[in-house]
């Protein structure tokens, strides 16, 4: 038959509780008392009358006889927040902290502690630590504490934590570390070697797929979409009674992971910062020899660019950057490509050049024929050769750039 082990002030001398709910030794046996599977340590609700969220349990083992496991239990649940813990005889004590719904149990059930192999001396009621949610309006945690991460390390909590209600009315469970970096690894799992139990797992934030994972990770901490995927779902699914938090430090130094919390909004999305594009159009201008790029200027709509110059002939070339390899061609003639300068335009005019980022077109307006630069001392007229406007002087044709043509 069980034996249940109720904690009372009257228990033979060899039990030992407070009464007074602020009180940190809340059972000892100095001599330590064994208890297993088919006994129960119980400690009354009274004495969590006053407890909080993020106040800690703290079990003292028997020197070099810890236990093999150890169970937070409440009204023969087990408690939420609590985790999955292989003992080994040469730990001394085991630490659990309290999440609010962890606590509220207490204060209304009390306390049971089972396992395997358990040899206790002290169950403490301690101050813990603050919890995260009271940073985020709105945020309940559902784990917290300090577990050590090195490589491939994994904390295992009891599917308790996850109630159904909170999984639709939340939406997102942040898991938050003490590393900074956003390259460590996360994954949550239900179950082992078996892909039905994978929750999610964290990629590389330069992974093509990171955008569309469920799993992202930020400063700090991992965030998990709830509207993409439910962990107690995928716990159920498999019939698991866990979910494993497994994690790698990836290079960077070992870290605690600290806190499990659910969120009402999820991280905005960070949004690239813009790109100040400068764009740029080449020519051989004013008809020289040489190709040369020159810095457009933006216009008022944000979408044009625009030069004024000695158009040299030919076309032009348009890039953000001064390279001739991925430039954009628009001859001022036949389209290249299906791209050609919109505009009647020739060597030795200044031209408006309008660039419209939007539709990539080149759009030209003739300011000058260049003409009414050139000094002229004898007298002279304008005719059309061969479609080009030149000059005829009586000592020779000169083009609009006042090159002798003949």
């Amino acid at each position: 038959m069980k034996k249940l082990f109720t904690v009372c002030m009257l228990a033979l001398g060899m039990v030992f509780m407070s009464m007074n709910a602020h009180a940190d030794v809340l059972w000892e046996n100095a001599e330590g008392q064994h208890f297993d599977w088919g006994s129960t340590l119980s400690i009354d609700a009274s004495a969590f009358a006053s407890v909080e969220a993020g106040m800690k349990i703290v079990l003292t083992f028997v020197e070099d006889q810890a236990a093999d496991v150890v169970e937070y239990k409440s009204n023969g649940q087990k408690l939420p927040g609590s985790r999955s813990t292989s003992l080994f005889d040469w730990m001394s004590t085991d630490v659990y902290f309290l999440t609010p719904d962890a606590a509220a149990m207490l204060r209304e059930y009390g306390l049971e502690l089972c396992g395997g192999n358990l040899n206790l001396t002290k169950v403490e009621l301690l101050e813990g630590k603050a919890l995260k949610d009271a940073d985020i309006e709105g945020a309940k945690t559902i784990w917290t504490g300090f577990f050590w991460v090195d490589s491939w390390s994994t904390l295992e909590i009891f599917k308790e934590a996850f109630k159904a209600e909170d999984m639709t009315s939340y939406a997102g469970i942040r898991f938050y570390s003490e590393c900074p970096d956003t390259d460590n690894l996360i994954f949550l799992l239900a179950k082992w070697d078996d892909e039905a139990g994978v929750v999610a797992k964290s990629e590389p934030a330069a992974d093509e797929t990171a955008a569309s994972n469920p799993l992202k990770r930020y400063a700090g901490y991992a965030e998990l979409d709830l509207s993409q995927v439910n962990p107690l779902t995928v716990i159920e699914n498999v019939n698991s009674d866990r979910l494993m938090i497994q994690m790698d430090k990836q290079g960077n130094a070992a870290f605690n992971f600290t806190d499990i919390v659910l969120v009402p909004e999820l991280t905005p999305a960070i949004e690239p910062e813009p790109v100040e594009e400068t764009y740029y159009i080449k020519n051989n201008w004013n008809g020289g020899s040489e190709w040369t790029w020159q810095e457009m200027t933006p216009s008022n709509n944000g979408d044009e660019w625009l030069y004024e110059g000695v158009f040299g002939g030919t076309g032009v070339n348009i890039n953000t950057v001064e390279e001739d390899a991925t430039a954009l061609w628009f001859p001022a003639g036949e389209p290249y490509e299906g791209r050609a300068i919109d505009g009647t335009i020739e060597a030795g005019q200044t031209v408006k050049f309008v660039y419209n980022t939007a539709d990539q077109t080149v759009t030209a307006t003739v300011v000058s024929t260049g003409i009414e630069d050139i000094k002229l001392d004898k007298v002279a007229h304008k005719a059309i050769v061969d479609g080009h406007i030149v000059i005829v002087r009586e000592d020779g044709v000169f083009n609009a750039l006042g090159t002798r043509m003949k």
